[in-house]
């Protein structure tokens, strides 16, 4: 016989989360990569990596270049305009390639979409890391392999969405996903962690490493991963996919109404056109929302490691990378906190309007306060990932 899954949520979820907790933290372990290397990419001054036995005016006298430290081609003052087209490139790919993978993932098995694309993704990332070993400093290089990583990752998230979706009604997806989703900042904070450890010595292990654990990973979630409830005898009660109706005394009624509840189940599990998609109410809405959030948290993912060792020249480029595991910190708090917060008060639309409003003035006072402490530094970033 068949099992509600309402009825066995508190024994379910955290089996049934676990996968996704592996496959998706494991995609933001390697996204981290980038950013943790830039301090190491392109210094802020070389000449503090001199030894001190070094008389610095001779080597002025004898042409002695500045940007020594640096990896070609990231040297010299137009470094962090390549570095950040390395992220543009990155995120071009990421969303052209989402709305693809989206619609591939509708159609496929997705246990088999994930680890493809963790994979392919891993694959990716030690194919960047190998520069530094094979003395690679071709920019096209880096860019193809930026294409194909934002391809690589863009499976994640439409494939784990898919499978956390099977399993769970609308009644508790807010805290349910809040939970879930502090599944990224656990995978930043092992992508900070682990880059870290290498990042001062030999920046091609803080791709190379990453890239290894997701491939791994992707080992566990093919033999863990359960797509949907009825794969292990589970169904979602009627409770948590349909509202409570008054019972019809009608034959012809009920019959009708019976019908219509299997149209709408055959319908749950087809397949939706982007259209289709895009004309759900609230979709465009929270697009937008979630576009001005990330343009926001995108800059600190992507570039606070190298800001703060910029900024802070007695910090080195390991201690920056720590440092950023703080924002993530709030960032799990937070979500669930609003997750908490939108099952409540039935309002997700007011819960994220709270949540950004109180992430401008820790902005404000981050860009304002930056460089007298490195308490106010760590305090507004974990504030605004709340």
């Amino acid at each position: 016989g068949q099992f509600s899954c309402n009825t066995s949520s508190s024994t379910i979820i955290a089996p049934v989360l676990q996968p996704k907790f592996i496959a998706f933290p494991s995609g933001h372990l390697t996204r981290r990569s980038l950013s943790i290397a830039k301090p190491a990419l392109n210094h802020a001054n070389c000449t503090e990596l001199l030894s001190d036995s070094v008389n610095f005016t001779e080597l002025q006298i004898t042409g002695y270049n500045e940007y020594w430290c640096d990896w070609e081609p990231f040297k010299g003052g137009h470094a962090r305009t390549l570095l950040g087209t390395l992220d543009l490139v990155f995120l071009i790919s990421y969303s052209v390639s989402m709305y693809i993978n989206g619609w591939i993932a509708e159609r496929m098995n997705l246990r088999y979409f994930l680890i493809i694309g963790m994979l392919f993704a891993g694959l990716c990332n030690v194919l960047f890391g190998l520069a530094y070993y094979l003395d690679i400093h071709s920019l096209a290089y880096f860019y193809v392999i930026q294409v194909l990583t934002g391809i690589g990752q863009s499976t994640g998230w439409p494939g784990v969405l898919g499978t956390v979706g099977h399993w769970f009604g609308p009644s508790k997806r807010g805290l349910i996903f809040g939970i879930w989703n502090s599944h990224l900042n656990f995978g930043n904070i092992a992508g900070a962690a682990v880059a870290g450890l290498f990042v001062d010595d030999q920046w091609g292990l803080c791709f190379i490493v990453p890239g290894v654990i997701i491939a791994a990973m992707s080992l566990l979630v093919f033999l863990f991963l359960v797509q949907k409830p009825e794969e292990v005898g589970l169904s979602l009660s009627s409770d948590t996919e349909h509202t409570e109706q008054t019972p019809v005394k009608n034959n012809d009624m009920n019959r009708n109404i019976k019908q219509i509840q299997f149209k709408d189940e055959t319908q749950q599990h087809k397949a939706i056109s982007i259209l289709d998609a895009i004309k759900i109410p609230g979709v465009i809405e929270f697009s937008i929302c979630l576009f001005f959030a990330k343009l926001v948290s995108y800059t600190f993912l992507d570039w606070l490691p190298l800001y703060i060792s910029q900024t802070n020249p007695d910090i080195s480029t390991s201690k920056s990378a720590y440092m950023t595991i703080f924002f993530d910190l709030g960032g799990i708090l937070g979500g669930i906190t609003a997750g908490y917060m939108a099952d409540k008060t039935g309002a997700s639309a007011l819960s994220c309007i709270f949540m950004l409003i109180f992430a401008i003035p820790s902005v404000s006072i981050k860009t304002t306060l930056a460089n007298h402490s490195k308490l106010i530094n760590k305090l507004p970033m974990k504030a605004y990932n709340l």
